[in-house]
C-alpha cells in the first residue's frame, strides 16, 4: 500500500469542513468560526472571509450560475449566497430533529442534504435520519429513509450513483440516482467492521475500527475515505481494498476534495480525533494538500 504525507497549507480555524473546488478557488466551511472561507490561492494558504452563516455553515454547491448553496447547521436551512446577500432556498426542519450537515449538489443543481440525526441537540443518542432532495424550485422530498448519522456525500463522475458515509455505522451506502433525481436501489458500497450493537456516539466510535466522514471520488472509481478517529485518509478501491493512504500524524481527516490545475491535489480538512478536543473553543482545525497521480472527480 503506498503511503502519502501531505503538507501544511494552513491554521487557526475552529473546525473546516465541506471543501469545494471552484472556479479554481477552494471554499470551505469553519463550522464554529461561522462563516465560509475563500482560499484564492491555495497553494500559499492565503484566505478571506467569503460569508458568515450565523446558524453556522456545513455542506457547499455551486449552481451553473456560480451561486453558492450553503447549508446553514443549526436553523436547519438551505441558502442561496450570490456575493451580496443571503436568500432562503428551503427550510429543513420539518425533516430534521437536529443539525443539518453535508451536501453534495447534482448537474441540475438538486441538492441533496443529510443531518446529524440524534434524538435532540445536544444528544448522542442515534436516531434513523433521512436523506433530502432540494430541487432547484427550492421544493424539498424524502429521497431515502432510514440512514444513520449520513455524512459525507458524493457523487460518481457520470452522476449515476450517489454515495453517502453513514459514519456511527461505520458504512458508505450507495444509491443509484434515476433520471428524475429520484433515488433507487440502496447498497452497502463497503462496511468498516461491524455495526455498533449500541446506537450512541461514544459507543460506536469505541466499536468502530473507522469513522467514515467525508467523501472524494477520483477518475478510477476510488472513493477516498476520511476518518474522524484516525491519522488519515484512504483510497478504497470498489472492490473493496485499500491501495493508498496519506497519513495525517495526530490529526484526524473530517473532508476531502480535489482541485488544483490539474484536479490531481487532494484537499484534507483536519483536526484532532473526534471527541478529544472542543472545536467549539479551540482552533487546533488544519488545512492540508495532497499532491497524488490520480485525477479527482469534479463536485459542484
Amino acid at each position: 500500500m503506498k503511503i502519502g504525507e501531505p503538507k501544511v497549507l494552513a491554521t487557526g480555524f475552529y473546525l473546516l469542513e465541506a471543501p469545494r473546488w471552484f472556479d479554481n478557488q477552494l471554499f470551505v466551511s469553519d463550522f464554529f468560526g461561522l462563516r465560509v472561507i475563500k482560499f484564492p490561492s491555495p497553494v500559499t494558504g492565503v484566505h478571506e472571509t467569503y460569508c458568515v452563516i450565523p446558524g453556522q455553515p456545513s455542506g457547499l454547491g455551486f449552481a451553473k450560475d456560480g451561486s453558492l448553496r450553503i447549508v446553514s447547521m443549526l436553523d436547519r436551512k438551505l441558502f442561496k449566497w450570490d456575493g451580496l446577500e443571503l436568500e432562503l432556498v428551503a427550510d429543513l426542519s420539518g425533516y430534521f430533529k437536529t443539525e443539518a450537515n453535508d451536501m453534495a449538489m447534482d448537474e441540475d443543481g438538486r441538492c441533496y442534504i443529510g443531518s446529524f440525526g440524534l434524538a435532540h441537540f445536544d444528544s448522542t443518542n442515534l436516531e434513523a435520519s433521512p436523506l433530502l432532495r432540494v430541487d432547484i424550485d427550492g421544493s424539498v422530498t424524502v429521497a431515502a429513509e432510514n440512514l444513520t448519522f449520513p455524512n459525507g456525500i458524493v457523487f460518481s463522475e457520470d452522476g449515476k450513483t450517489l454515495y453517502v458515509a453513514e459514519t456511527y455505522i461505520g458504512r458508505v451506502t450507495s444509491f443509484s440516482v434515476l433520471e428524475n433525481g429520484q433515488l433507487g436501489e440502496r447498497k452497502t458500497w463497503r462496511q468498516f467492521g461491524t455495526v455498533p450493537p449500541v446506537m450512541e456516539i461514544k459507543s460506536a466510535t469505541e466499536h468502530l475500527p473507522i469513522l467514515p466522514d467525508g467523501l472524494a471520488l477520483d477518475s478510477e472509481g476510488a472513493i477516498w475515505v476520511a476518518d474522524a478517529k484516525g491519522h488519515g485518509i484512504s483510497r478504497v478501491l470498489p472492490s473493496g481494498e485499500t491501495v493508498e493512504f496519506v497519513e495525517t500524524g495526530n490529526l484526524s481527516v473530517y473532508a476531502a476534495t480535489f482541485g488544483g490545475p490539474e484536479m490531481k491535489t487532494l484537499f484534507l480538512c483536519c483536526a484532532p480525533p473526534v471527541e478529544s478536543y472542543n472545536p467549539r473553543t479551540s482552533k487546533r482545525s488544519v488545512l492540508m494538500s495532497y499532491k497524488g497521480s490520480v485525477v479527482g472527480v469534479k463536485r459542484r
